[in-house]
C-alpha cells in the first residue's frame, strides 16, 4: 500500500481506516475512538520511534517493522489529553547483525476509481427536469386561482412566464422538449462526469534499502519514490529517506538516532462546494451538457452551464474538467522529523532514558484561477472574469521541539509482576504562516502575485488553510509541560 492509512485498512480490529478523498495527496483518516468531540480533532496521536508526529502521516509503509494501537486509559495515560482519539505506535526497522544488505523493490500498477456515484444518464436527467418543471408550472397556476388543463403543458416558455413569472423554475430548455406533444427530445450530449473527471493513472513505487552491523552498532537506510493521482491534473510525487542508528555503548549504556526526511511536489484540485470544486461539480454537473466543443480540437467547452443560469434556473458551476485543467494548485511541502535517544542502566531493573527531538514543516503552496475560466455568471476573458482571476500564495514554517526524560522499573517475583514510570515531558510547537492574494489579472501570463500581473490595488490577506490546518496570516506557539507516573502490577 502506498501510506500506512492504506496499509491498515481492515488491518487493526476496533480501528476505523477510510479513505475519504481520491486525491493522491489526501491522508486516509483513522479513528481509533470514533468521533469524541465536536469542535476537537478526533485524530488518534501517532508516536513514530518515540516521537509524537503530525497527523498527516506519509510514512514509507516499507519502513514499519510493527503498529499498535493504544486503546485503553492505562496505556495511552502518558501522553496525557492528547490520546483523547488514541496512540497509534509505530516502531520502524532497524538495523541487524551481519553483513551490509542492498534491497531495492519496485511495483508499477493502475489506479482506478472503485466505484462511481450512480447518476441519472442524460435522459434521465431531461425526464426529470421536465417534469419537474412542468408540475411547478401547473402548480403556480392552480394556486394563483386559475382553471388548469393538461393541454397547458404544452404552454411554451413566454406564456409560462406571461401567466405566472417565475422564468428559472418553470421553463424547460428547447433542446429537450418539444412543447407541441409534450415529450422529451433525446439530447445531443450524454456526458457522464466521472468518466470525463477520473482515470487509470499509473503509478511507479521505488525502494531502496541498506541495513547492517555488528554486535555494537546497527544501521539501516532507506529511501522511497512515489507518483499517482487518478484526477485529471493531479500528482503527487514524494520522496522518503530514512536512516537509523543503534549503538550499545556498554551492557548499559544504549543510544540510537533516527532520521527521516520527506518531501512532496503536489499538483491539486479545489476540493469542497461552490463553483471552483471539480469532485462535487462531476457529480452535480449536468449531463446533457458537453466536455470539449465538437470541433475535435479538445478544445474546453466553459460557460455553458453557468450562461443558462438565469434562463432555466441552472446553478452556475463550470464545468469540472475545466476546473482540474485549468485551474494551477501546487503545493511544495519538506518534513524533517529528527530524534535521539539514550538510555543506562542505574540498577538492576531500573533504566533511565532520555529522547530528544526535533520536527519541521515547511510548505509553499500557489493557487491561480484564471481568466479563462467562468467565476459565477461570468464568460471567460471577459471584463468580470478579468477582474475575478485570483492568486494566492501561502508559506508555512512550523517547529516542534521535544525532551522527555523517564525512568522505569520492572521487578518480577515469581508469579508477581511490577511495572513503574516517571518521568517529565516538554514539548513547544511554533507555527508561522503568511497568506496572501491579489485579483484584477489582465490575463494569465503572469499568474503569480506581483505588480506585474494583478492590479496592485487588489491586494490582500486571505483566508486560505494550510495543510496543518491554520488558516490565514499569524503566529502561534503551543506548549506543553507534563509530569507523568503510571504504575501496573499483576
Amino acid at each position: 500500500a502506498p501510506t500506512l492509512g492504506q496499509a491498515l485498512v481492515g488491518k487493526l480490529a476496533g480501528v476505523q481506516a477510510t479513505q475519504v478523498s481520491c486525491a493522491p495527496y489526501v491522508s486516509t483518516k483513522i479513528r481509533v475512538r470514533g468521533v469524541g468531540s465536536i469542535n476537537a480533532s478526533s485524530d488518534p496521536l501517532y508516536v513514530i520511534d518515540g516521537f509524537p508526529a503530525a497527523n498527516d502521516v506519509f510514512i514509507n509503509p516499507n519502513d514499519i517493522e510493527s503498529v499498535d494501537v493504544l486503546k485503553d486509559a492505562a496505556s495511552a495515560a502518558i501522553y496525557g489529553s492528547r490520546a483523547s482519539g488514541g496512540v497509534v505506535i509505530i516502531t520502524t526497522k532497524r538495523g541487524k547483525e551481519g553483513k551490509g544488505r542492498l534491497d531495492y523493490e519496485c511495483q508499477f500498477g493502475i489506479n482506478q476509481l472503485a466505484k462511481k456515484v450512480k447518476l441519472l444518464d442524460a435522459s434521465g436527467f431531461a425526464q426529470l427536469l421536465i417534469d419537474g418543471r412542468n408540475n411547478t408550472y401547473r402548480d403556480l397556476v392552480q394556486n394563483s386561482g386559475r382553471t388548469w388543463t393538461d393541454a397547458m403543458f404544452s404552454d411554451d416558455n413566454a406564456t409560462r412566464i406571461a401567466r405566472v413569472g417565475n422564468a428559472s423554475s418553470v421553463s424547460i430548455p428547447t433542446d429537450i422538449y418539444n412543447f407541441g406533444t409534450q415529450a422529451l427530445i433525446t439530447p445531443k450530449y450524454n456526458t457522464d462526469w466521472q468518466n470525463e473527471l477520473y482515470r487509470s493513472a499509473p503509478f511507479n513505487r521505488h525502494n531502496l534499502t541498506f541495513s547492517g552491523g555488528n554486535a555494537g552498532l546497527r544501521y539501516l537506510l532507506s529511501g522511497d519514490y512515489q507518483q499517482q493521482g487518478i484526477i485529471v491534473a493531479t500528482k503527487q510525487e514524494r520522496i522518503n529517506f530514512r536512516a537509523n542508528l543503534d549503538a550499545e555503548l556498554s551492557k548499559k549504556f544504549r543510544v540510537s538516532a533516527n532520521l527521516f526526511v520527506t518531501s512532496n511536489n503536489n499538483c491539486e484540485v479545489q476540493e469542497g462546494r461552490f463553483n471552483q470544486g471539480p469532485i462535487l461539480g462531476a457529480l452535480i454537473y449536468p449531463p446533457t451538457f458537453r466536455a470539449y466543443d465538437d470541433n475535435g480540437n479538445g478544445n474546453l467547452a466553459k460557460n455553458e452551464v453557468a450562461a443558462q443560469q438565469s434562463a432555466y434556473g441552472y446553478q452556475a458551476v463550470e464545468n469540472p474538467v475545466a476546473l482540474a485543467k485549468e485551474t494551477n494548485i501546487t503545493r511544495q511541502g519538506l518534513r524533517g522529523t529528527y530524534n535521539g535517544t539514550a538510555s543506562y542502566e542505574l540498577l538492576p531493573g531500573l533504566v533511565a532514558k532520555a529522547n530528544v527531538g526535533l520536527q519541521t514543516y515547511n510548505e509553499k503552496y500557489e493557487y491561480y484561477l484564471p481568466t479563462s475560466l467562468s467565476s459565477g455568471n461570468n464568460v471567460p476573458y471577459s471584463p468580470q472574469a478579468t477582474a475575478a482571476a485570483t492568486a494566492t500564495a501561502l508559506t508555512l514554517n512550523t517547529q516542534n521541539v521535544l525532551g522527555e526524560f523517564t525512568a522505569t522499573y520492572t521487578k518480577q517475583l515469581g508469579k508477581h509482576s511490577l511495572n513503574a514510570l516517571a518521568g517529565y515531558t516538554a514539548q513547544k510547537t511554533t507555527l508561522d504562516q503568511i497568506s496572501v492574494s491579489a485579483q484584477g489579472f489582465q490575463n494569465d501570463a503572469v499568474q503569480e502575485i506581483t505588480a506585474k500581473g494583478a492590479d496592485p490595488t487588489n491586494f490582500f490577506q486571505s483566508a486560505t488553510t494550510s495543510s496543518v490546518g491554520f488558516t490565514g496570516t499569524g503566529k502561534q506557539a503551543e506548549t506543553l509541560l507534563s509530569y507523568l507516573a503510571r504504575a501496573q502490577y499483576s
